[in-house]
């Protein structure tokens, strides 16, 4: 059964690209909430629906695969962070350095983001680092904090070759 770390990364720090570049040297699920949160049509697309399951069948999702893969990337969502808490899942959150909201943005429009989501994380910016760095679930955290920082293979490394000390065997799962 494989150790596995449960990295719950704000939008724009590097889990797509983690999950897209890096596959031969991790295991890896980019777990997207949106897969999770809407209802499906017919079809199997999103509609505007909540569903009404969500954010219980994410971690149920989350619980499924730990064991089976080393990294499992999952939404910053406060939701699913005290989903996760409530399910004693450890998790180690990635976020930026409020500082760095110029920076975010651009990622966002690089990535392609709409303009919808653009405003609402520029809108919601201060409280959104606010909430990750005032609550207490007990998971750990790493601000990202210069504007060439995001999750890469060397992190992924550093989760696994105990260059955490004695966090990485508490915090893989």
């Amino acid at each position: 059964m494989a150790k596995t770390f449960v990295i719950s990364a704000f939008p724009a720090c590097g889990k797509s690209y983690c999950f897209n570049n890096h596959q031969d040297n991790f295991s890896m699920l980019d777990s997207d909430s949106s897969d999770f949160s809407w209802v499906k049509d017919s079809e199997g697309n999103n509609t505007t629906e909540r569903n009404p399951d969500f954010p219980n069948n994410y971690i149920e999702h989350v619980k499924q695969n730990i064991g089976n893969v080393d990294v499992i990337f999952v939404s910053s969502h406060e939701v699913v962070r005290k989903a996760l808490a409530e399910n004693g899942i450890k998790v180690l959150i990635v976020y930026p350095n409020k500082t760095l909201k110029s920076e975010w943005i651009s990622r966002f429009k690089a990535r392609g983001n709409n303009d919808g989501f653009i405003s609402f994380l520029s809108d919601n910016w201060d409280r959104f680092i606010d909430e990750i760095e005032d609550e207490d679930y007990g998971f750990l955290k790493e601000r990202l904090n210069d504007e060439k920082s995001f999750l890469d293979l060397r992190f992924l490394y550093g989760c696994f070759d105990n260059s955490m000390g004695n966090l990485t065997c508490l915090w893989a799962n």
